[in-house]
């Protein structure tokens, strides 16, 4: 598409910025819609003759707060130079007056424009053709939990027009946080849970949900309240998976002793539950590390994919009860959402296990080192991401060295072997590929080590590209104890499968 991505970024960013400064609690959510032109449309600031465009498209941003709102009798003076609506707005927050003025003239120059909604009044001007196409999220006065504290709250659009050249068709973005090359995980169909007071997070989590792999689906509920939560457990043994919004539950609600009994039942199922977080807050329930995954808002979808897989691949802890005479299976209504879940992730399989008593290793299989006790090597240029990782290594006991770059990490290795090397990508001196050609070229089993590839790209090309420079494994930043302790397996799993073809071939 054609367009000025840098004056875009300048639009969204100067309003996301007053949504943030005037929201104290609540939400603050961006949306936005691609309406196709029937005719392509010569769009005269891109400066491109019609003949070579295919088609035109209108975006149209929606920025929702649920801030302290506008006041009605100024928000005709928003668009105007150095006016902020009210003069103590200025005092108490900074600024000149200047951004929305200049955003407004930088949508115009788009072929767009930008206009805003609070309380029922509106400044600016919407398109002759425009529809809401979505409904706004702010609740009336009367419908506001008082808990929370949020105002009326603010919405503004602004479109812009962008041209399709000829001979350049759009291409789909590539899907995010699938591993090429991985055998699948056979999933059925499932029902999991959200309890959350929020239904942007529920249609957020719902879309986020749905734009992972299709090979298996997870049919998405949604409650709200302790009374709606107790409904559903005693309808139905067959949950899967439990999402649990850190606000849905108030330490000083008279409802608090049902919430612990119900996460205490849920424990006893053995029931996979995800905390999702709000920065530092501390967990509202009494529940151990190891009953729960946290995950820290906002939800990253390479992070929910690998979430979601381990929670759905994990045996249960114990064994669940059997279902009661009047239990019912979850029927979901026409208007539930059926919601993917990812099926494939390294090192997986649904076949049981041997009973421990059965089980017989070999001296060599035996001896094959314990999987607290390997040799590790962390290769990262950042010390914050040094220490995390530290943390996180030594938690699941193990005591790593440190390289900062892939030349430390090649000078490590000859003085010293190592079983597992977790590698970053982008470091100085010499990058996490490079150093991992070196590696390969230069060690062979049984010196050879196991390399995790550390990234914050989640994309297939480069996962793609560390595969082929010969890394094992790959992990995307913030790295979480319950992805590293899954590589680990997978290189246990590894070593004994080697074993294993060794002993075969003798």
């Amino acid at each position: 598409m054609l367009g000025d991505a840098t004056r875009l970024r300048q639009v969204l960013l100067n309003l996301l910025n007053n949504a943030i400064k005037f929201t104290k609690s609540g939400s603050i959510t961006t949306e936005v819609t691609v309406r196709k032109h029937h005719s392509p449309n010569r769009c005269p600031w891109t400066n491109v003759p019609l003949q070579l465009i295919a088609s035109t498209y209108e975006l149209e941003f929606a920025i929702r707060d649920t801030g302290m709102g506008i006041d009605p009798s100024s928000i005709h003076r928003l668009f105007q130079p150095f006016n902020q609506g009210d003069a103590s707005i200025s005092r108490r927050f900074g600024g000149t007056g200047l951004g929305l003025a200049i955003s407004k003239r930088l949508c115009e120059l788009m072929g767009g424009t930008i206009w805003v909604e609070s309380q029922g009044q509106g400044a600016g001007w919407p398109p002759a053709d425009w529809q809401r196409s979505t409904v706004p999220d702010q609740p009336r006065a009367d419908q506001r939990d008082p808990k929370q504290k949020t105002g009326p709250g603010a919405t503004f659009y602004f479109t812009l027009q962008l041209a399709q050249p000829l001979h350049q068709p759009l291409k789909e973005a590539p899907r995010l946080g699938t591993i090429p090359d991985r055998p699948p995980l056979a999933v059925p169909l499932r029902p999991g849970i959200l309890i959350s007071p929020s239904r942007i997070l529920a249609q957020f989590l719902t879309a986020q949900l749905q734009s992972l792999p299709e090979a298996a689906r997870i049919q998405l509920y949604t409650v709200v309240t302790v009374a709606d939560l107790q409904e559903l457990l005693n309808q139905s043994q067959d949950i899967s998976i439990f999402f649990v919004d850190s606000r849905a539950v108030d330490s000083q609600s008279a409802d608090f002793s049902r919430w612990q009994s119900l996460m205490a039942q849920i424990q006893g199922r053995s029931l996979p539950l995800v905390l999702l977080s709000f920065g530092s807050a501390p967990v509202p329930l009494p529940l151990e590390p190891s009953a729960y995954t946290a995950l820290a808002q906002p939800l990253r979808r390479s992070q929910l994919l690998d979430t979601v897989t381990h929670c759905l691949a994990a045996p249960p802890t114990a064994p669940n009860p059997e279902p009661a005479a009047n239990s019912l299976p979850l029927s979901p209504s026409p208007a539930s959402p059926v919601v993917p879940i990812p099926r494939d992730y390294p090192g997986t399989s649904l076949v049981p296990a041997a009973p421990a008593s059965t089980l017989t290793p070999s001296p060599a299989i035996a001896n094959l080192p314990a999987i607290a006790n390997l040799k590790v090597l962390l290769v990262e240029d950042v010390l914050t991401n040094q220490k995390v990782a530290l943390r996180v290594l030594a938690s699941l006991g193990h005591q790593a060295d440190v390289a900062n770059n892939g030349l430390e990490a090649l000078a490590k290795l000859q003085d010293q072997s190592y079983d597992v090397i977790f590698m970053d990508l982008q470091m100085p001196e010499m990058d996490g590929l490079e150093a991992t050609q070196q590696i390969r070229q230069q060690y062979q089993s049984p010196i050879r080590p196991w390399i995790i590839a550390l990234t914050a790209h989640v994309t297939t090309e480069a996962q793609q590209s560390c595969f082929k420079v010969g890394m094992n494994d790959y992990l995307t930043k913030p790295i979480r104890k319950l992805e590293i302790q899954a590589a680990f397996q997978t290189y246990q799993d590894h070593c004994h499968q080697s074993e294993k073809v060794l002993l075969n071939a003798n």
